[in-house]
């Protein structure tokens, strides 16, 4: 899904009785290691995808646009 803002996300949380996540939770999930207890460890992944850097193979396979990084 593209194109999509917070305030048309939120109103479709709101129809679909959910809620958008609160600002720790989208860096938990976004950053978060889980740790061998299975809670949140204090280990932050540098991207979402981990310690990688940026490279055209993670841009959206749908996009007809090529990118250089």
């Amino acid at each position: 899904m593209v194109h999509v803002n917070w305030f048309e996300a939120d109103a479709y949380c709101r129809w679909a009785g959910l809620r958008l996540p609160r600002e720790v939770e989208w860096e938990a999930a976004a950053l978060g290691e889980t740790a061998a207890d299975g809670t949140l460890s204090a280990a932050k992944r540098r991207y979402p995808w981990g310690e990688a850097p940026p490279r055209s193979t993670l841009v959206s396979p749908n996009s007809m646009v090529e990118y250089s990084l």
